[in-house]
């Protein structure tokens, strides 16, 4: 498979580029996440797998990995990895989100919860996803998720049962999220050419992220009904 079209920056280029500062490429230069430059004399010149490598750990970051994670996941590709391998891990790592998150500070988010939160009602909001603590002391919103858990709340479900609901969703949701990977990735190892194979991946991960979560959606509803329904036929309610 040919690569991308030749592309060739000088430092100050890259930077403009990329949207980012000569000062970061230099610290992702120093610290590894950057491969070296090509020197002529006293210019050093950054091309393509520069440029996508930079932007890969630009979407990470935007995606809450950290700086050590994205060090680890640079770490595992091949050596000499071309422009285009760069690309299709962008793809496959770059998370697939059905809402766009917002950044708001404490003030902000007690506005849109209606009331004053502690650490333990943030606790409970983190561990339900409504919520994201970022680095600089600010929060990312999931507003629709926010509004499902204040709603929640003004039922006065005790919070050890909303933090035990969100562990039973984590724990399934986890393995069911690597089952469907694994049909996924399961003939990665009988590919004759598996960058070939991993570029078709690269293609299907997206279609399939909304489509794995329209049918959780769908059958999570009717199943979660039927339990109901079930768990309610049991019951054994005295007469008045």
């Amino acid at each position: 498979m040919t690569d991308v079209t030749v592309e060739e920056f000088t430092i100050d280029e890259l930077a403009a580029r990329t949207g980012t500062t000569v000062r970061t490429i230099r610290f992702y230069n120093e610290s590894g996440l950057l491969p070296p430059a090509e020197r002529r004399g006293r210019l050093a010149y950054y091309g393509a797998p520069h440029r996508i490598r930079l932007e890969l750990v630009q979407q990470l970051q935007q995606h809450g990995y950290t700086l050590a994670a994205i060090t680890k996941v640079l770490a595992r590709l091949p050596e000499g990895a071309t422009a285009h391998d760069l690309a299709v891990r962008a793809a496959l790592l770059t998370p697939w989100s059905p809402a766009e998150d917002e950044t708001v500070d404490l003030r902000e988010l007690e506005q849109r919860a209606g009331l004053s939160l502690d650490d333990r009602a943030l606790a409970t909001l983190e561990a339900l996803g409504a919520i994201r603590r970022l680095d600089d002391g600010t929060f990312s919103v999931r507003q629709s998720v926010l509004g499902a858990a204040m709603n929640l709340r003004d039922t006065n479900v005790p919070a050890e049962d909303i933090r035990r609901l969100a562990g039973v969703v984590d724990k399934h949701i986890d393995a069911l999220a690597n089952e469907v990977t694994d049909v996924v990735f399961s003939r990665i190892r009988e590919a004759e050419d598996p960058n070939v194979y991993l570029a078709r991946i690269a293609k299907v991960v997206p279609n399939l992220r909304p489509l794995a979560a329209q049918m959780m959606v769908d059958r999570f509803t009717a199943a979660i009904n039927k339990a109901v329904q079930e768990r309610v036929a049991e019951l054994e309610i005295p007469a008045k």
